[in-house]
């Protein structure tokens, strides 16, 4: 009966190291898969300072990763408040409520540049269903503005052409 127990004992602790290798795989791969990615990807703990960022997000604003450990992530937002679209109590506020936050905000970068960002807020629990704080996902938006505003600037002079031609255009 006593090598029963052993055996079952023994039996339990494969399983249990056997889940822990299955989770540290697990883990590695999503590593690799966030320090690949070009969305810039970072967590916080509840009081949103920086718990990890990935290296898009280093490049995406200038900072390496040691300097924004720990910090609050007001370090990103513009000086004049109204530029940066939605604060940061107003983002994470809206993902406490609605589980996530996701718009368009302006941030700036470690040179001071001012960025547009499409920024999805969500909110992180543990297995127990406590929430432990927020995972956000950045893409720039720097370009689409530019084509944007090309193709602003391209209708308005195809209107004018258009409304200053002597003869109509058919």
């Amino acid at each position: 009966a006593a090598a029963l127990l052993e055996l079952r004992l023994a039996r339990r602790r494969l399983h249990t190291q056997y889940l822990d290798l299955q989770q540290a795989e697990s883990m590695r791969k999503l590593s690799a898969a966030l320090a690949q990615t070009d969305e810039a990807v970072a967590l916080t703990d509840l009081d949103a300072n920086y718990i990890y960022v990935n290296p898009a997000f280093s490049r995406l604003f200038g900072y390496r990763a040691e300097e924004l450990l720990g910090c609050a992530v007001r370090i990103l937002m513009p000086e004049d408040e109204a530029l940066a679209g939605k604060t940061v109590l107003q983002t994470t506020s809206q993902a406490r409520e609605m589980g996530m936050f996701d718009g368009e905000v302006v941030r700036r970068a470690s040179d001071g540049r001012l960025i547009p960002i499409l920024l999805r807020v969500s909110l992180c629990h543990d297995e127990f269903g406590s929430a432990t704080g927020y995972v956000a996902t950045m893409t720039d938006r720097t370009e689409i503005r530019r084509f944007e505003a090309a193709l602003c600037d391209s209708e308005q002079r195809m209107r004018n052409i258009f409304e200053h031609a002597p003869l109509g255009i058919v």
